[in-house]
């Protein structure tokens, strides 16, 4: 797995170099020793201590002075120990203590025995087993349910803020950091921490709403966590790309990948794919009401007795699932794939070994415009689309130069009962070209090179014209 887009949206400061020597032996506030360091993070450090007295351990959270200096770095730390003094809860990280020692603020939480839930994923020499990653699931459900019935919402659920530890070989799951955390204004001690505008979180597991710097609610960390159950179930977040930017345009505009699990394990619940794709909408309004309602969807999905149904409607796990109500009341064995609401499917079928352009790349900028590229792997598809095939309302052929295919192609698609209108890439200018491809039944041509502005406006005058 890489790193790119892990880590969170907020400025960092350069460490001095007297901010790295060891702690080891401080005692804090005559009730802790410190004992070792435990990691290092743009926004602080975490120590194992030990109470002087009880002889228990404990974990200590550290702000870097050069940022505990900062009115409104101080302030987003002692709002992290304001929501978790509120939140008493087994999946929860438990708060012992809060102060300043000199320069120093700290946190004196409770130690986990366990690894971050990142780390635990990069060392699986497979996918987890699906019933624990519905355990998971259910317990950071729980934890959520919590927080937000508090008023509390985290807004950078990631793997990273999800420790995990086994007990006689059962997971226990805990939300940590809450250093991004909303708290209601009905219950908030500390006042207004993110300015308008500001963009906070980890994009790789953003909601659309933190993408656009808008106000978000509980459901914005339903979504991270839909997030997360993509990652245990294929590898990786839905989402992946080279920079922060392309993913938070990814989040906001692009309709969710299908699942992409590995070949050999067993298949995904249709339920709990369902639940996944819900998690994932774009409008929160449309993601399940609550974490508990998401928890309750979860267990009927994940419950025994229901496997024979599960098995009856099973769906192809490339496929789009329908809303609930649909899901209860099918009797079809598969369901076909389902654009998200507002959009047109367009397909893109390459004739040429150099093409034009990546599908990938394009499909950005046509989902901006309520356009989905559908990759066509090949003619057949497009001819004799296989039953239940969502329709496309028009289809991209990257023809190269090769008239003859291109032409063909054409001919044989205007036979067809489903005839589709096509818009035909060539790569070089050639008048005549274009004429004999219009002729053939071309309802557009363009010529590269190809931008995703140009492809749009060209597809909408195509659809416009209804030919």
């Amino acid at each position: 797995m890489t790193n790119i887009g892990e880590q969170p949206t907020l400025p960092t400061v350069p460490m001095e170099s007297e901010e790295l020597e060891h702690r080891s032996g401080q005692l804090i506030a005559g009730r802790y020793r410190v004992v070792k360091m435990l990691g290092r993070g743009g926004m602080g450090e975490v120590y194992l201590a030990e109470h002087v007295l009880l002889r228990h351990p404990v974990a200590v959270k550290y702000m870097r002075p050069a940022l505990a200096a900062d009115p409104q770095h101080s302030s987003r730390f002692m709002r992290e120990a304001c929501a978790l003094s509120m939140l008493r809860h087994p999946h929860i990280v438990a708060i012992h203590d809060f102060g300043a020692s000199s320069s120093d603020l700290y946190l004196v939480m409770e130690f986990l025995d366990g690894q971050p839930l990142s780390s635990w994923l990069e060392g699986l020499p497979v996918l987890p087993p699906i019933p624990l990653v519905g355990a998971l699931l259910d317990q950071a459900l729980d934890a959520l349910d919590f927080a937000h019935r508090h008023g509390i919402v985290h807004r950078d659920i990631k793997p990273d803020n999800l420790f995990l530890a086994f007990h006689d070989g059962q997971p226990l799951l805990k939300l940590v950091d809450f250093g991004l955390v909303h708290i209601d204004e009905s219950v908030d001690r500390v006042g207004k921490l993110t300015s308008t505008g500001m963009i906070a979180g980890t994009p790789r597991y953003m909601s659309p709403e933190q993408c656009r710097s808008l106000a978000v609610g509980p459901s914005a960390d339903l979504y991270s966590l839909g997030c997360i159950l993509t990652e245990l179930l294929q590898g990786e977040p839905p989402f992946v790309a080279s920079s922060p930017a392309e993913l938070l345009a990814q989040h906001m505009f692009l309709p969710v990948p299908p699942l992409r699990r590995p070949p050999g394990l067993p298949a995904v619940p249709a339920a709990l794919e369902k639940l996944r794709l819900d998690l994932l909408q774009k409008s929160p309004d449309k993601r399940p009401a609550s974490a508990a309602e998401a928890r309750r969807l979860l267990q009927e999905a994940l419950d025994p007795s229901r496997e024979e149904v599960r098995q009856l409607l099973a769906v192809d796990r490339s496929a789009r699932i329908p809303r609930w109500e649909a899901l209860a009341q099918s009797t079809l064995p598969s369901a076909a794939p389902v654009v998200p609401a507002g959009e047109q499917r367009i397909g893109w079928l390459s004739l040429t070994a150099v093409p034009l352009a990546s599908p990938d790349e394009l499909a950005l900028g046509l989902a901006t415009q309520g356009l989905h590229l559908a990759l066509l792997p090949g003619a057949a598809e497009l001819l004799a689309p296989p039953p239940g095939a969502p329709p496309l309302a028009a289809v991209v052929i990257d023809a190269g130069n090769d008239e003859p295919a291109a032409t063909s192609l054409l001919e044989q698609l205007r036979a067809t009962p489903l005839a589709r209108r096509a818009l035909v890439c060539i790569h070089t200018p050639d008048l005549p070209l274009v004429n004999r491809l219009i002729a053939a039944g071309a309802a557009d041509v363009l010529l590269a090179p190809i931008t995703p502005e140009d492809l749009a406006r060209k597809l909408q005058r195509v659809l416009r014209r209804k030919r």
